[in-house]
């Protein structure tokens, strides 16, 4: 079986009959052709085949609507009836005109199959157009009904029915079926047009194909109208005759091809061009009665009543459904105004209960914190403190899913409002970076936050929704890397220099990109397992892109599925008068420096960082690289005034470091400071080892400088390093 395109039957199958119905069709267009005229034996060859066509649709109609239910069948039903009756009338024709070698009289029982099958596939195409429930709505689609079927009799009073009518003669009733047929035809047509201008969905393919094959039966039966009335008569094969083969193998194909409810494949969504183009339909075909009326009066062209009258119904019908376009869009805009504001109303009553509930459950949430504090601060038992730090854990947790909503529900309401501050971006990194550090550290992460040297760290702004901001990004950023670093740092923009760019850079798992954009939608994470195995909202950076938005800022998003992510929140922050230089930095320019850390980054921030206080600095990925320098340090003209020192490395730590340097080197009077990441550092050791003072990793650069001046500058003067 093939699903695509809708087809119930395989593919070969069904191609198959595609390539037989149009083999058979050029065989009996080329027959007609070859005996156009002829009453022989060829009559009844095509006689009986128009019946063999016919019947063959009327039977794949009765096949689809088996398939179907509801409105769907009953259209398939009508649409078999209608081939039954005209594959009946077919029938009476071949007992009168196969003996007799001429066709029946006018009217005759035949009649009552052909015209009756018409009025059928009108009524199957009328059900497959919904009826709209506004009384506009319905208006509108009556007069463009009306509309497009008054065109068609334009058109076919123009070309076929004032010719049948001047020509037909006889009875009234014979007179009466003869016009019958190409009015009748009028009716198919219109219909077919009407429907497509306003179906839609998967049966739109099956009106396409309906329109191509009752469209091409209805002109057939017009052309035979016609010729019936010409003085030779419709007589023998006649190329016509084609036109009937081909139209009831096109409705055969489609029959055939149509799927059952809920197996149908949604089409894509019809192009803006076209869909215009169908709405316009109706008012196109006025245009075209009204223009071929007004040329055939400049050119003189004999104009009959009957053709002025139905141009007048045209014009009055054009107008008529302009007015109610008018009248419909006039209700549709007071219904979307009136919707609009009822859905603002619901998000601004959505987002205070938010809020509301949110500040209600917090006030006992903070309880339940401050009291599992207390309950931790007295003497439990292992199993009591491993219960009471679970309920810590939680609550936690719980309150940071809580302030995620009542954030989201201020900003949805528009209860934001930003202040503008002096603020220092070093402090404000410096808050963050300790606010996540106990995070990072529990999963040994290497944390780095820090201001690029030549950024001015003075700055106005919103130092709440900044630090709001920086923070959902690194708690994310710890969250989902479980080995690694995570980097913090601030940067200027060089051809915007009141914009700062804050970079928030981890080597987690990553996001694929199908999944980048959807992050920043409320409540959306990557993937179900996501959740499952991080927990969230997915909130966090739906708030960090409005609070972003708000200040005039923007958001980007560079990752790779298990390398990392880096998030860039670019916000204009207005300059402010900068700090005074201090006067000590003089006394550190060409002293000479070494800084110790196995973190490539954490190296490369504090080896920057001394460089634009003047020092001259020498770097070392390990303890023995370290050692080697020291040594190399003592045979050159000066040794290092400043050595930092991480704690954390292979081989050994930075207060073992330290011991080894001063055994090694006893008379050095090089300031070793202690920077760590752990929390566990025994300052007793370190001082024991010659280290003057330990910092806590992220370290801020003002109170880096500050231990610095006070050590370095304390000790005994020691010879800058030459430059040149």
């Amino acid at each position: 079986m093939c699903d695509k395109g809708g087809w119930r039957v395989s593919r070969r199958w069904y191609w198959g009959a595609v390539s037989a119905a149009g083999g058979l069709t050029v065989a009996f267009a080329v027959m007609s052709v070859v005996t156009k005229g002829n009453t022989t034996g060829w009559t009844a060859v095509d006689d009986v085949a128009q019946a063999a066509v016919s019947a063959v649709a009327a039977i794949a109609c009765v096949v689809a609507a088996r398939r179907q239910r509801g409105r769907l069948r009953l259209v398939w039903i009508l649409l078999a009836v209608g081939a039954g009756l005209w594959c009946a009338g077919q029938v009476l024709w071949c007992f009168w005109e196969i003996p007799g070698g001429a066709p029946p009289p006018t009217p005759w029982f035949d009649d009552i199959g052909f015209l009756g099958a018409s009025l059928c596939w009108a009524s199957a195409v009328m059900v497959l157009v919904d009826s709209a429930a506004r009384r506009l709505t319905r208006m509108r689609a009556l007069v463009e009904s009306l509309l497009i079927a008054a065109c068609v009799l334009s058109a076919s009073w123009t070309v076929v029915l004032h010719r049948v009518y001047a020509q037909s003669n006889g009875p009234i009733v014979g007179r009466v079926v003869t016009l019958a047929y190409p009015a009748f035809d009028v009716i198919v047509v219109s219909v077919l047009v009407f429907a497509l201008s306003r179906v839609e969905g998967p049966t739109r393919r099956w009106i396409v194909g309906l329109s191509m094959g009752l469209g091409v039966i209805a002109i057939a039966d017009s052309v035979f109208a016609y010729m019936t009335s010409l003085p030779s008569g419709y007589v023998g094969v006649q190329p016509n005759d084609t036109s009937w083969i081909a139209g009831f193998l096109i409705v055969a194909l489609v029959a055939l091809a149509a799927r059952p409810p809920g197996d149908e494949v949604e089409p894509p969504p019809t192009r803006a061009r076209r869909g215009r183009l169908m709405q316009a339909l109706p008012s196109l075909a006025a245009l075209a009665v009204l223009v071929g009326f007004v040329v055939r009066r400049a050119t003189g062209a004999p104009l009959d009543p009957v053709s002025v009258w139905i141009a007048m119904v045209v014009l009055a019908l054009s107008v008529l459904r302009n007015l109610a376009v008018v009248f419909e869009n006039a209700a549709l805009s007071s219904r979307l105004e009136i919707a609009r504001d009822d859905a603002l109303a619901g998000s601004r009553m959505k987002s205070e209960f938010l809020a509301n509930m949110s500040h209600e459950i917090r006030t006992p949430m903070n309880a339940v914190i401050g009291l599992t504090a207390l309950l931790l601060d007295t003497g439990l038992d292992d199993e009591q403190r491993q219960f009471a730090d679970g309920v810590a854990v939680s609550a936690e947790g719980l309150l940071v899913v809580i302030n995620d909503i009542l954030d989201f529900s201020k900003i949805e309401a528009g209860k934001i409002s930003l202040e503008t501050l002096d603020l220092d971006l070093e402090d404000l990194l410096y808050e963050v970076a300790t606010i996540v550090g106990d995070a990072a550290r529990r999963k040994n992460l290497e944390l780095v936050a820090y201001c690029e040297p030549s950024l001015a760290t003075n700055r106005r702004g919103d130092p709440v929704r900044l630090r709001q901001i920086l923070l959902n990004l690194a708690s994310n950023a710890i969250k989902f890397t479980a080995s690694g670093q995570v980097v913090i740092r601030a940067m200027g923009c060089p051809d915007r220099p009141d914009d700062v760019c804050f970079e928030v850079a981890d080597s987690g798992i990553g996001i694929a990109p199908a999944d980048q954009e959807r992050l920043f939608e409320p409540f959306s994470q990557a993937d179900a397992s996501t959740t499952r195995k991080f927990g969230g909202t997915g909130l966090g950076l739906a708030i960090v892109r409005r609070l972003t938005e708000l200040q005039g800022g923007t958001v980007t998003l560079h990752s790779e599925p298990n390398v990392g992510t880096t998030f860039q929140v670019t916000v204009p922050l207005p300059c402010t008068t900068t700090h005074p230089a201090v006067a000590a930095l003089d006394s550190l320019a060409g002293l000479a420096a070494l800084v110790v850390d196995d973190n490539a980054v954490s190296r490369l921030v504090l080896t920057q960082t001394l460089q634009n206080w003047g020092f001259v600095v020498d770097q070392a990925a390990t303890p023995a690289e370290a050692i080697d320098r020291f040594a190399r340090a003592d045979t050159s003209c000066c040794g290092y005034a400043l050595a930092l020192l991480d704690y954390v490395m292979p081989e050994m730590n930075g207060v073992e470091l330290a011991a080894a340097l001063r055994r090694l080197h006893p008379g050095r009077t090089t300031t070793l400071i202690l920077v760590s990441s752990a929390p566990d550092v025994s300052h007793k050791a370190a001082a024991e080892a010659g280290i003057v003072t330990v910092l806590t990793k992220p370290v801020r650069n003002a109170e880096l400088l500050g231990r610095i001046l006070k050590t370095v500058i304390s000790q005994p003067a020691v010879e800058p390093v030459g430059v040149g």
